[in-house]
């Protein structure tokens, strides 16, 4: 509301953009194509046009600044626990598949189910599925 107006009476405007960095480059991306072109709105204003060609005083800028709604302080522990725990659950899962198959080989049924007719998906897949649904409720109760 007033967009002109206040730019023109009172020679400020605040105006507030807001990227979603769930893709980070795109949002990057985005930001600095939405800077140019307030930066190129910025030059060439009436105002600016005129100082910069009398040289009598230097051109306008806009000040931009940058803040995270979620983590204001950039504080890493907000970034690491959440990372460390995705990971260790990764982990998890496919560790307990990897005990599972070797306790397979141990008790010989292993040798069983390779000299059967089968692809080593059609094996594996069924085995990995249980863990890797714990793996999920886990995270999915921790999130």
């Amino acid at each position: 509301q007033g967009f002109e107006r206040n730019l023109v009476r009172e020679g400020t405007q605040k105006i507030g953009l807001s990227a979603d960095a769930i893709n980070g480059t795109k949002a990057t991306i985005g930001n600095a194509y939405l800077n140019s072109i307030i930066n190129n709105f910025n030059e060439n204003l009436d105002v600016n046009l005129k100082l910069a060609s009398t040289g009598t005083a230097a051109a306008g800028t806009i000040d931009i600044t940058y803040s995270n709604w979620f983590n204001p302080k950039a504080e890493s522990k907000y970034y690491l626990v959440p990372g460390i725990l995705v990971l260790l659950l990764t982990m998890i899962g496919g560790f307990i598949t990897s005990l599972n198959i070797v306790k397979e080989k141990e008790t010989g049924t292993i040798e069983q189910i390779n000299s059967a007719i089968s692809t080593s998906l059609r094996v594996g897949a069924p085995k990995e599925k249980p863990s890797c649904m714990a793996s999920e409720t886990a995270f999915s109760t921790i999130s």
